[in-house]
């Protein structure tokens, strides 16, 4: 018999339940009612079942752990730390670092906003302190503000850890502010290679300089916010 890689039992998942704003209760609708499941190394497990079976919530359940297991388990698989009292304390140092609250712990991460959970992706990082690390497209989707909290940390990381990093992404405005040096591919080749600052002042191909033209600049009108403007609106 073959070594048992998950065991999950009786599993029980509702949705509802609970007031509406106006009116009465809602009713809860139960979509698992303790459903066990047993999964052995290398085995393949099928699961099957009309539409709204309960297939993807199963699914779900058995990957939805919470913030302080995601964090800490690498931690404790990899050795980097003691045991869970050391990785505990460490967790602790890095969310107060990320300004992330501690309350976020005991939370899911379908619970936590998209700058939540890509801050506490890139703690897991931090926490294992790895050599190398592989970006691929890690702050697209969010908005711009967002997306510069990501960034700063991300740079942080690299300065104080040293690490190493490959940063993938179609937003040349991200590389150009995270990176030092760029590859730039078309068509499965390498067209252009060079310091970041130097490529985009002086783009030596004429792909690399599509990709910079094609950048999208913002144009402040300064009467937009103007009387003259508001009463062209309002017109």
């Amino acid at each position: 018999m073959s070594q048992d890689i998950l065991v999950a039992g009786n599993i029980e998942v509702a949705f509802g339940g609970g007031r509406r704003l106006f009116g009465s209760a809602r009713p809860e609708v139960k979509v698992l009612r303790g459903v066990s499941v047993r999964i052995g190394r290398g085995e393949t497990v099928g699961i099957v079942g009309e539409s709204g079976s309960g297939k993807t919530t199963l699914g779900r359940a058995l990957l939805r752990h919470t913030i302080r297991r995601i964090v800490t388990e690498p931690m404790r698989f990899h050795g980097v730390a003691k045991d869970s009292a050391d990785a505990e304390t460490r967790v602790l140092e890095i969310f107060e670092r990320f300004s992330l609250a501690v309350a976020c712990l005991d939370r899911y991460p379908h619970e936590l906003s998209g700058g939540q959970r890509q801050r506490i992706g890139i703690a897991r990082v931090a926490l294992l302190a790895p050599d190398f690390v592989l970006a691929d497209e890690i702050v697209s989707g969010l908005d711009v503000s967002t997306q510069a909290q990501a960034l700063n940390l991300l740079k942080g990381l690299s300065r104080d850890l040293g690490l190493s990093m490959a940063f993938i992404s179609h937003d040349l405005s991200v590389i150009r502010a995270v990176c030092d040096r760029v590859y730039v591919l078309n068509a499965g080749e390498v067209v252009e290679e060079g310091a970041c600052e130097a490529l985009f002042a002086n783009p030596r191909h004429p792909y690399t300089r599509a990709l910079i033209d094609a950048i999208p600049l913002p144009r402040v009108d300064p009467n937009w916010l103007g009387r003259a403007a508001a009463t062209e609106i309002l017109a």
